[in-house]
């Protein structure tokens, strides 16, 4: 979530909307602590742009505890009466899906635009897989390594190996200082 995502820099005046999905969090048994995070950074988020100057329509869960994704959509189109989306490309094939079903269901239209949150997009990733007899994703990370200079030296990696796989499995060593791990106490949003 950051102010520079393409579909908001994509029409940069345009009101936003945010919808906290029970649907999307009940999805999969998702850790607790990963939803409250979700959840947060979200309402978080949404202060960010309402300070830069955003219109934010945001349906939390706990503004109608039954109000589905469909129905916060449904709501927003018929108080603001904007029938056109803009919509980062998303990483999920099921939440693209689901997206393209509510251009019928609610005479809306979604433009999705690339997501440059991702290094490359689906139809580039799909191009590389076709284009390989077997499309394992050791020799797809080298490729993404080699396009955008990430630890290379020259076209060679730093260090003369590709990845440390092997060592990465092995136990840490005894007596390893480990730094405490970082907290934060929750916020009265969170």
């Amino acid at each position: 979530l950051n102010p520079t995502i393409s579909s908001l820099a994509a029409s940069p005046t345009a009101p936003v909307l945010m919808v906290e999905s029970l649907r999307h969090l009940q999805r999969w048994n998702f850790h607790k602590k990963r939803l409250v995070f979700q959840t947060a950074s979200m309402r978080h988020f949404a202060l960010e742009l309402q300070k830069l100057g955003r219109q934010v329509h945001y349906f939390g869960l706990s503004d109608k505890p039954y109000l589905d994704a469909v129905a916060a959509v449904r709501q927003f189109v018929k108080h603001t009466g904007i029938r056109q989306f803009i919509v980062a490309s998303p990483s999920e094939h099921h939440t693209r899906k689901w997206l393209s079903s509510l251009q019928p269901l609610l005479g809306i239209e979604i433009e999705f635009v690339h997501n440059n949150l991702f290094l490359l997009d689906l139809e580039e990733f799909t191009d590389w897989a076709k284009s390989v007899k077997s499309p394992v994703m050791e020799f797809f990370y080298r490729r993404m390594r080699a396009k955008h200079n990430v630890l290379m030296d020259g076209k060679k990696p730093i260090g003369g190996e590709w990845n440390l796989d092997k060592e990465n499995r092995k136990r840490a060593p005894a007596g390893l200082l480990v730094p405490p791990r970082k907290t934060f106490k929750p916020d009265p949003i969170t």
